[in-house]
């Protein structure tokens, strides 16, 4: 297969295949514009690989495969920043500076609040 054609099987299959994928997608993320992310990446990654590879033979499985691979890789991303940013538990030593600490952490971002609030 030519280029141009890889790029026609490619705009074909997004056109027949790419609502499907981004309610599946949807269900599996619960944000439609994740999902049209998700399924766009899956689209770029077709776009590079199937050049050079071809066209595998089902390619509307092969989208919804990468999509579906994407976001798993979202989800994980997602944890590992919701584990980044919980509060630190471990760091310090004794548990009343970590609550001094917590309660002037605190304090400070009321005033801040209320700064911006006026």
């Amino acid at each position: 297969m030519t280029s141009n054609d890889i790029q026609r099987v490619i705009d074909a299959v997004w056109r027949m295949e790419s609502p499907k994928i981004i309610a599946a997608l949807t269900r599996i993320v619960c944000d439609v514009g994740v999902a049209e992310d998700l399924a766009q990446d899956a689209l770029v990654s077709a776009l590079e690989q199937w050049p050079g590879e071809g066209a595998p033979a089902n390619p509307g499985a092969w989208l919804m495969t990468a999509a579906k691979h994407r976001a798993i890789d979202y989800f994980r991303r997602s944890q590992l920043l919701d584990r980044k940013h919980e509060e630190p538990t471990t760091c310090c030593a004794c548990s009343s500076s970590r609550a001094i600490l917590s309660s002037r952490w605190k304090h400070a971002l009321r005033l801040r609040y209320d700064c911006w609030a006026a």
